[in-house]
Parts: structure tokens; sequence; C-alpha cells
């Protein structure tokens, strides 16, 4: 049905359009309607032998051409609600990532500060246990130096004692202690 009608056009298009050329001869020759209606009889033949025998081939293809612009449309349509979903899911991740890596910010930033406050804690303690061995150390040294004076306060008392006797007692209360000791010595053994 669509090929006579695609056929019928095409002879009302050639009958409509070929009478140009006959006006175009010269004036007074007449108008050859002879020559013209064999032309569009020639024309006519010519167009249903196309359509008779083109005509299924040619309406397959442009069938096939049209189901398979439809497949590609429906296709692309696909594709496209394909990509936008990909696109949104895609948008949803980025908007994840950047509140992924605020968190990561804030979290490594919490962890900054616990440690800076971990190791300044560790620095005072350290502080401290070198204070206190610090002064440790210097209260030995204070009663390492106090002993070392009391002995030698003890040796120059004792030296100042000894020269103060040996100048006081002389050979004879000198000899009288001895005597006086070895009594003593002599009366413990018995």
């Amino acid at each position: 049905m669509k090929v006579r009608t695609h056929a019928t056009a095409a002879i009302i298009a050639a009958v409509t359009l070929s009478p140009a050329t006959a006006f175009a001869a010269a004036p007074g020759d007449g108008f050859p309607w002879g020559s013209w209606l064999a032309s569009m009889f020639n024309l006519a033949v010519f167009i249903g032998i196309i359509v008779y025998f083109a005509g299924p081939k040619i309406q397959a293809f442009f069938r096939a051409r049209a189901e398979g612009l439809r497949t590609d449309i429906d296709e692309a349509k696909r594709l496209r609600v394909e990509a936008q979903e990909k696109l949104d899911e895609y948008s949803s991740r980025l908007a994840k990532l950047d509140d992924e890596r605020e968190a990561l910010m804030n979290q490594y930033h919490e962890q900054g500060e616990r440690e800076k406050d971990r190791l300044v804690a560790a620095a005072k303690r350290q502080v401290e246990k070198m204070r206190a061995d610090a002064e440790l150390v210097i209260e030995q040294e204070v009663r390492k130096a106090v002993a070392t004076l009391e002995r030698e306060a003890v040796d120059l008392a004792v030296d100042m004692a000894r020269k103060s006797l040996e100048s006081k007692i002389d050979e004879r209360t000198q000899n009288g202690l001895v005597d006086g000791y070895v009594n003593d010595l002599k009366s413990m053994e018995a």
C-alpha cells in the first residue's frame, strides 16, 4: 500500500515538473505533446518496474533501518539512564568522600592533640624524675660532704687533743697512766 502511494507521488511529481522543459521551447514551435506523453509513459513504466522489483527490498531496508534506529534510540535511552544512575552514584560517593575526608582530618587532628598531650606529660614526668634524681644526688653529696667534714673535724679535734695532752702530760703522769692501765688489765685477768 505504501509503495503505491510513493509511486503515485513520484509520478505526480514527474508530471508536474516535466512541463518546465516544454515551456523553455522557442515560441511558435508548440508543445510536443506526443513526445511528452511517450516520456511520461516510459517514466511510469520505469518507476513501476523499480517499485515492483526493488519495492519490497527498499521497504525491507527502510523497515530494518527504522527498527535499527528505534533499537539505537532505546539503547541510547537505556545508556542515558544508566549514565545518570552512575552520575548520581558517583556524586553520592563524592559527597561521602568529602565527609570521610573531613572525619579523617578531625580524627588525625584529635590523634595529634592526644599525642602532643602524651608527649608533654612524658616530658613533665621526665623533668620531675630528673629533678628528683638531682635532689637525691645533691642530698647524697651534701651527706657525703657533711660526713667528710665531720671526719675531718673529729680528726682535727683528736689531733688537737693529742697535742694538748702531750703538752700537758709529763713523763711521770704518763708512766702513772701506763701503770694504772696495766693494773686494770691484771685485775681483769684475775
